[in-house]
Formats: C-alpha cells, sequence, structure tokens
C-alpha cells in the first residue's frame, strides 16, 4: 500500500519490490496515475477511513491548527510564518519532536516569540479531536503527503481546510472544503484572511468537509473487493 506520493515517484529500487506484489492499493487516484504513468505498474484505490463523529458536542471555534511533526518537509516554520503575519489572530501548533531535534528546537524558540501562537508538544489520541473541534481552519504546509490522517480528522468535526502545497485529488476544489496556496506563502497568507473574514463560508465549507469525509472514506463505503477494479489486467 502507498504511504506517501514519494512512493510514486522515480525510484527504481523500490519499483523492483512493487513489481513484485499480488497487489498494490493506492491511496488517490494521483498516486494510481503516477504508478501507471512512471512504471506501468496497475493499482487499486482504496481511501483512508475514519469514523464520522458527528455526535459530538459543538465547540466554540477559537483558533487556526496546525498538527504535525518536527520534520523537515512537514515545513512548520511556514506556520510560524503565518502567524507573523496574522497577529491579531490565534493560533495553535500541535508539533511533537522527531528525529530532526534541531528543527523541533527552532520551532519552539520561534513559537516562543510570538504571544498570539500556543505551542503544543504532544496531545494524547483521545483529546486530539477536541483540538479539531475548535478550530476555524486547520493549515497544512507539508512539500508532499499521501492522504494525511488530519485532514479525516478535520472533515469529521466541520473543519475547512487550507493547505500550502498538498491537495489529495484536488478535492478541496472538487467538494468546496478548502483552498490550495499553490506553494505560494503569500498566497496562503491571503488565503486565510480570506476564509476568516468569512464566517458563513468557513460554516459551508466545513458541513461540505464533513459531507465529503462520511461518503468517501466511512466504513460503510468503503470495499475494493466490491467493484471490478480489483481486478488488475
Amino acid at each position: 500500500m502507498m504511504a506517501h506520493d514519494w512512493d510514486v515517484d522515480s525510484k527504481w529500487l523500490y519499483y523492483f519490490g512493487l513489481k513484485s506484489a499480488d497487489l498494490i492499493i493506492a491511496q488517490t487516484q494521483d498516486q494510481k496515475l503516477k504508478l501507471k504513468r512512471g512504471f506501468n505498474l496497475n493499482s487499486v484505490v482504496m481511501a483512508s477511513v475514519i469514523k464520522p463523529t458527528s455526535n459530538r458536542r459543538p465547540k466554540k471555534r477559537e483558533y487556526i491548527l496546525w498538527v504535525g511533526r518536527a520534520d523537515t518537509w512537514k515545513r512548520p516554520m511556514s506556520f510560524i510564518g503565518l502567524a507573523e503575519k496574522l497577529p491579531n489572530l490565534k493560533l495553535v501548533m500541535i508539533c511533537r519532536q522527531e528525529n530532526d531535534s534541531n528543527l523541533f528546537k527552532k520551532v519552539k524558540k520561534q513559537a516562543e516569540k510570538l504571544p498570539n501562537l500556543k505551542l503544543v508538544s504532544a496531545v494524547p489520541i483521545e483529546k486530539i479531536v477536541d483540538f479539531f473541534a475548535k478550530a476555524k481552519v486547520l493549515v497544512n504546509t507539508s512539500s508532499a503527503e499521501g492522504f494525511p490522517n488530519t485532514f479525516l480528522q478535520a472533515g469529521t468535526t466541520k473543519t475547512p481546510i487550507l493547505s500550502l502545497k498538498v491537495s489529495p485529488d484536488q478535492y478541496f476544489d472538487k467538494y468546496n472544503c478548502g483552498f490550495t496556496a499553490n506553494d505560494e506563502q503569500k498566497q496562503m497568507v491571503k488565503l486565510c484572511r480570506k476564509m476568516l473574514k468569512k464566517p458563513r463560508l468557513l460554516k459551508t465549507m466545513g458541513q461540505n468537509h464533513y459531507n465529503y469525509v462520511k461518503k468517501n472514506h466511512g466504513f460503510k463505503n468503503i470495499d475494493i473487493f466490491k467493484t471490478n477494479s480489483v481486478k488488475l489486467c
């Protein structure tokens, strides 16, 4: 199964392993297409799944949220940059340390300088949903992803997405549940301001995101073996 878009880039050593597999599962149509074009390999698309939380008590939307690890490709400093450009807004950054301790130290040092940014180093898995439920927008700054679990968590809590670059199968545009800044920091700042100035737009996008996740990533709807697509030919 593809875990990341990097898995379908031109990595020929990885290819020798893939061509020996009986079944290759992609997370998105984009990954499926890249596998076919790059390696002439067939695959089946199986969406990630999550249980919607529609019965959860609504939370007051308080801040802009970022969730991830202190890895270079996650680009946490881009979120720090967003916080610097939006001094009158409240931002929360859940960032745990991984192998790059220097990057984490840099993030922590810069975050401590910003009164509008709260850095949380770790959150128990059973409590993370509450952070999503209180977020006005979830921001993603990664240079590449597969299909992030954070997008699904945002969807179940009716939270729209603002992504610096990543947009799996361009579903933000197709379902009107977020924006992509085309990897431009200034555009991300501009779009964030636009979203927050329009509470009705945020509510609509949030509901659209919930509807999309419920329809396309619910357990009842994911069964690739009911379709002919599982026949790799």
